[in-house]
């Protein structure tokens, strides 16, 4: 029993390893997938100022298109004063040349209005494009730190998992059936006893069980049913 116990105690704390780095190697794709959709983030702001500068850009050309279109209709009108011939038609021309000023001053207006906020809008993604480089280099390098923590957890892992596989089969054949058979449900089959309670589940064990592991008997958490250890207090 000397050697079980202590092959079982070795294998419990193996197989925490074991355990710990598999709930590693899950956490950290969930980590890189957050630092990615940081970094999307950056972009879609990125994107979404280049749109609006955009839009700005194209409003300051109708605009200037609609300018151009409006001082030649006015130059038409003013050419057409001298050639006509009656009071009626020369107010009549001259109201469409005070219209199409009225609308050259509009235009003129949304113009200015248009270039401030091209001037506001390449300001604002100058910024956006700052943050975006100063982003995608700290991310990046978390991201890849990440990467190398899992390609050096997977290595861990498989290490541990070989040394887990030499231990149990030192364990006579019912305590590997027994073994074998807590692994289908967790990753740790073995547990410490800590202050009186299964060290995985918490759980309050018996002292009847106790009792006999101190005797050297294999026992498991009536609870878990992990194979239990003495505490090394």
């Amino acid at each position: 029993m000397t050697d079980l116990l202590g092959n079982l105690d070795v294998l419990e704390s193996c197989g925490g390893t074991v355990a710990d780095l598999e709930r590693q190697l899950e956490s950290i794709p969930l980590a890189i997938a957050e630092l990615e959709a940081k970094l999307e983030q950056f972009r879609d702001a990125t994107m979404t100022a280049r749109e609006s500068l955009e839009q700005a850009e194209q409003e300051r050309r109708s605009s200037e298109g609609q300018l151009q279109e409006l001082e030649s209709q006015r130059e038409k009108f003013e050419g057409q004063t001298a050639l006509v011939k009656t009071n009626h038609e020369y107010t009549a021309l001259l109201s469409e040349i005070e219209t199409a000023t009225l609308r050259i001053a509009e235009t003129e207006d949304k113009i200015l209005t248009a270039m401030e906020r091209i001037e506001n809008e390449t300001a604002a993604l100058e910024a956006i494009e700052r943050e975006e480089r100063q982003g995608e280099t700290e991310l990046g390098k978390e991201i890849d730190a990440r990467k190398r923590e899992f390609t050096e957890a997977e290595a861990s892992l498989e290490l541990r998992r070989g040394e887990r596989e030499v231990l149990v089969g030192r364990l006579p054949p019912d305590a590997r059936s027994v073994y074998d058979r807590v692994l289908t449900r967790h990753a740790d089959p073995v547990s410490r006893i800590l202050r009186g309670c299964c060290g995985s589940c918490h759980f309050d064990v018996p002292f009847e069980i106790i009792n006999r592991l101190m005797q050297g008997d294999l026992r498991v958490c009536p609870h878990c049913a992990r194979i239990l250890v003495e505490s090394k207090d």
